[in-house]
């Protein structure tokens, strides 16, 4: 597909800082086009990968400048079609994965969109913590865009999804100017709670290209019980008595 003339002169205003860090080649499109939501992949006419929060506000400004769509991307293991392009240039935030900050003492990280869900958590776990987000795809899934489809998992029935361990994020918006908002403590109470508002908002606002997250004391001990039943009803109505009875398991689930 032969890109348009506002495309070549977006791509001709960017190149010459990020090398081959902008692809137009078909094959490297093809990769960031789709999510896992089973619905067509879209199409686009450039991937970028910007590296900092720096960068994302330059292609924010030169798009904003000259009326180029920009599609923010994490891992792509969405489903919620978010990610999916329908023209314009995908920005790919996978590279930018730093823990810039991790302090255990005050209950909190502070990480930039790509870093993979998992590798918080295996980290957080050296210091007796944990990031209790779970998605299904959290050996694959980014932060960023955990933060922004709100991903809960399995973990959910006792910790809750990922707007509950958000403090704090920093955005590039349309025009990129660089926002930021939230907290580093438990409490922060005062003004607006901005930060929930992009927590689920799936790129519509801006990019997302550092968060502060929660982190909570690690159970010393897990323990999982396999319950049989005679039915699903059954099963259904045993989980609710477990519930009513006041415990409070990580995670339930239905194998029939």
């Amino acid at each position: 597909m032969e890109r348009s003339s506002v495309v070549e002169r977006f791509l001709a205003r960017i190149s010459n800082g990020f090398g081959d860090r902008v692809q137009v080649e078909a094959k490297a499109i093809s990769q960031v086009v789709g999510d896992e939501s089973g619905l067509p992949p879209g199409w686009a006419e450039a991937v970028i990968w910007p590296n900092s929060t720096a960068e994302v506000s330059l292609l924010a400004k030169e798009a904003a400048d000259i009326g180029v769509s920009l599609i923010p991307r994490g891992a792509g293991t969405g489903k919620s079609s978010g990610c999916i392009p329908d023209g314009g240039v995908v920005v790919d935030l996978s590279q930018m994965k730093q823990v810039k900050e991790l302090r255990a003492e005050d209950l909190y990280a502070v990480v930039e969109p790509g870093l993979i869900t998992i590798e918080l958590d295996t980290l957080a776990a050296e210091h007796g913590l944990m990031y209790p987000p779970d998605p299904s795809s959290w050996e694959s899934s980014t932060l960023g865009g955990n933060i922004a489809t709100n991903a809960g998992g399995p973990r959910a029935v006792k910790y809750g999804v990922t707007h509950r361990y958000v403090w704090g994020v920093e955005m590039v918006l349309g025009d990129g100017r660089v926002f930021r908002t939230g907290r580093k403590s438990i409490k922060g109470v005062a003004g607006y709670d901005l930060s929930s508002l992009f927590v689920g908002s799936e790129g519509t606002l801006g990019f997302i290209t550092e968060a502060t997250l929660h982190l909570v004391p690690r159970p010393k001990a897990v323990e999982t019980a396999w319950l049989c039943f005679d039915s699903p009803q059954a099963a259904s109505h045993a989980t609710s008595k477990i519930f009513s009875a006041g415990l409070m398991p990580c995670m339930v689930e239905m194998v029939d």
